[in-house]
């Protein structure tokens, strides 16, 4: 992942960003990583990680490089990979003048661009999908940088389907080919229904197949606007279950939110009621200072998949907004969670790369178990020092 030095202050950042949003085709390949802070800091140098995981897919010619680690982890798990890939596009869809008017489209596009490469990647034929590169159990016990493992493996299965949509206008070669592997995916995953669940290792569709295959049927509608797909939707509507959340795993709701499946709209109404505070029918609680909570663990995801579903009209609006000023900052602890951004946010961060030194910089093997030791920049009470690599 490209980078760049983050002593940057407010107009010098958005210089950069007019600067660089011209840049050329090549340096658009691979997403870039940049780390606003709103008042000055020391500079903090952002140093390109080595190459990881480059290997061959057992008895295919393919690669299982590109894609994205799971959090702070050394694997690659093709659910939350998928789910975050539409989300992002669905965005740059949906929200393109104001990506654009605040530079960030052109950061947007490269870093789907990243993933969605990768879902067509590991679909090494009609009936065959990798849906995971590593082992989360053995990965778990380990605090190591990836370009230290060496333990690959794979598993097999799943869904994808938006991205073509974000790409039509600016690169319909490129939409044309996302749209048939989707198509292909499609196919695959309903003709084998409910396969991932049982060869599924972890992180695993806890909710079942079907609103995995309800969603994707709803984006290759939009995609296509062929009838086939949005009478799918219709014909399977018994799969379709009352739920409060939005997530990775359960993404029933998504489909609803389809204009052309207004059959769905009372579904839609009582979803917004339960989580919308004041609301007789409310079923999710919000803390003190205002954020809704989900669960325990990892409540965070939560509320900024489910605010993606509550942008109108205005009541609806400025409680997720709400959401989203909490998260960066405007809560009781008065810290961001978003690492980097404002003046107080986590310094231990929970993210093997980031807590251990470039191999560029520390060639030196750091082995599964070094990583824990007592003094290192994982276990010690200071800042992570490569935080934003």
């Amino acid at each position: 992942m490209e980078s760049i030095r983050s002593d940057l202050n407010g107009k010098q950042f958005m210089k950069f960003l007019r600067r660089n949003s011209n840049a050329n085709n090549e340096s658009r390949r691979r997403p870039l990583l940049i780390t606003y802070f709103q008042e000055p800091m020391n500079a903090l140098e952002i140093q390109t990680r080595n190459l990881s995981h480059q290997h061959k897919i057992i008895g295919s010619s393919s690669s299982n490089s590109g894609g994205y680690y799971d959090a702070g982890d050394n694997v690659k798990f093709i659910g939350p990979m998928s789910y975050s890939m539409t989300l992002l596009s669905w965005a740059a869809t949906e929200y393109e003048a104001g990506l654009s008017s605040c530079f960030q489209l052109d950061h947007s596009l490269p870093a789907i661009r990243w993933g969605t490469d990768y879902i067509l990647q590991v679909h090494t034929s009609p009936t065959t999908f990798y849906a995971q590169v590593g082992d989360a159990n053995n990965d778990h016990k380990c605090w190591e940088r990836p370009e230290d493992m060496d333990t690959p493996g794979t598993e097999v299965t799943a869904e994808a389907a938006a991205a073509s949509i974000t790409f039509e206008r600016i690169d319909p070669t490129y939409s044309a080919k996302l749209l048939k592997g989707s198509k292909s995916l499609f196919e695959f995953a309903d003709k084998h229904r409910g396969s991932f669940q049982g060869s599924c290792p972890f992180y695993c569709s806890y909710s079942g197949f079907q609103d995995d295959l309800l969603w994707a049927a709803s984006w290759l509608f939009k995609a296509t606007g062929e009838d086939t797909y949005l009478n799918y939707v219709s014909s399977n509507e018994g799969w379709i279950q009352k739920s409060n959340e939005f997530s990775w795993d359960t993404n029933i709701q998504g489909p609803r939110w389809n204009k052309k499946l207004s059959k769905f709209k009372s579904d839609v109404d009582a979803f917004v009621c339960s989580v919308m505070p004041g609301s007789s029918a409310q079923q999710i609680k919000t803390t003190p200072g205002g954020l809704m909570f989900f669960r325990e663990s990892s409540n965070l995801q939560y509320v900024t998949s489910n605010t993606m579903l509550l942008f109108s009209p205005s009541k609806i609006k400025d409680f997720a907004k709400s959401q989203v000023d909490y998260i960066l900052g405007k809560n009781p602890k008065k810290m961001s969670y978003m690492v980097g951004y404002g003046s107080t946010f986590p310094k231990q961060v929970h993210h093997r790369a980031s807590s251990i030194p470039s191999i560029q910089s520390h060639p030196a093997k750091v082995g599964c178990d070094d990583g824990m030791a007592d003094g290192t920049n994982y276990i010690s009470r200071r800042s992570t020092r490569n935080m934003f690599t």
